[in-house]
């Protein structure tokens, strides 16, 4: 094996990203350079060669300096992951890391979606080719305003982790993106979990607010990430009790048909949002009796990830605003669905 495809040695105290649901991986790619996750609960992101590298150093080291006074800037900080500064491979000189936030460091079993905003995902400085290959990647998106890049989801049922790549997120289209896509994240149990859909859309209203506001950035091809505390069971004041063996093969007969893991990976996210039935009373009856009563609000966590597309503006994000009201609504179509 040649030295340029060699697999770099892991930094002490490191290794490969777990529950990474896009996003260049460890051993992948050209540089096979990936996201790793430290053992102080950190998340080292490699930083990309210039001008993409630089650009999101100066964003992160922007936003988080100490002696910033500028309100939107402060403001922002509760939306992007916490940074820790720059870290140099020892083993290296040429590959350094951003130090992040690992917004899965406490959670048992995290529910993961990554969502790329914005109907226009090629920035300012891009050259034609770019531009056709960014439209022709996911034609949806010019009605959507956002794009699904992977996730998985966590069934405390099965006990298991279902994740759903890339490719499964590209045959989604406007009909199907609401019950294939953004529903598939927060099923459980034939049934949704609306107690973190609204902590969701809670979130995401205050970040609309920011954006509303700021005249600072226009950020293309930016994600955001949505995380939250698959296991239920482990609270008992929030479990759904379900333990009946039938139950638990229906389960597993649902997600062998659905899940783009099987081997043929031939689901149809073509059915109409009618077609699919996540709306069960029982479910969401049990999760939200508990919730009103002792239990606390779920655990989820909400970050903007990705800048090293973000260029400086004084008018309104439009471009991003029009993908993140759309992504409200469609969070919002879940919640109003029938129990």
């Amino acid at each position: 094996m040649s030295a340029s495809l060699a697999i770099p040695p892991l930094p002490l105290g490191t290794k490969p990203l777990a529950n990474q649901v896009a996003g260049h991986k460890y051993g992948e790619g050209k540089t096979k350079l990936g996201c790793l996750q430290h053992e102080d609960g950190t998340v080292l992101k490699p930083v990309q060669g210039p001008p993409r590298g630089q650009r999101e150093m100066d964003f992160y080291t922007t936003a988080f300096d100490e002696n910033c006074s500028n309100k939107t800037l402060f403001n922002l900080r509760q939306f992007i992951p916490k940074f820790s500064g720059i870290v140099q491979c020892t083993d290296n000189p040429n590959v350094s890391y951003l130090k992040l936030e690992n917004l899965m460091h406490h959670l048992s079993k995290p529910s993961v979606i990554d969502i790329k905003m914005g109907k226009r995902t090629y920035d300012p400085e891009a050259p034609p080719e770019k531009i056709a290959l960014e439209v022709a990647k996911f034609p949806p998106v010019l009605k959507l305003g956002y794009q699904l890049s992977g996730m998985q989801v966590f069934d405390p049922e099965l006990n298991k982790t279902v994740k759903y790549d890339k490719y499964y997120c590209k045959r989604l289209f406007e009909d199907t993106m609401v019950t294939h896509g953004l529903g598939k994240f927060f099923l459980i149990d034939n049934g949704l979990r609306k107690d973190v859909i609204k902590v969701v859309v809670d979130k995401l209203k205050e970040l609309e607010s920011w954006f509303l506001e700021q005249r600072m950035y226009a950020f293309y091809a930016s994600s955001i990430l949505i995380v939250y505390e698959g296991d239920v069971k482990h609270k008992p004041d929030c479990s759904t009790v379900v333990n009946s063996d039938q139950t638990k093969k229906n389960r597993e007969n649902t997600l062998r048909s659905n899940s783009p893991l099987m081997e043929n990976g031939d689901e149809d996210t073509n059915k109409s949002i009618d077609s699919l039935h996540i709306g069960n009373g029982d479910v969401d009856g049990r999760i939200s009796a508990k919730l009103n009563g002792a239990c606390e609000r779920p655990l989820v966590e909400i970050r903007m990830i990705d800048f090293t597309h973000v260029f400086p503006s004084q008018e309104e994000d439009s471009n991003y605003l029009f993908g993140l009201q759309n992504l409200i609504k469609h969070f919002q179509c879940l919640l109003e669905m029938p129990s």
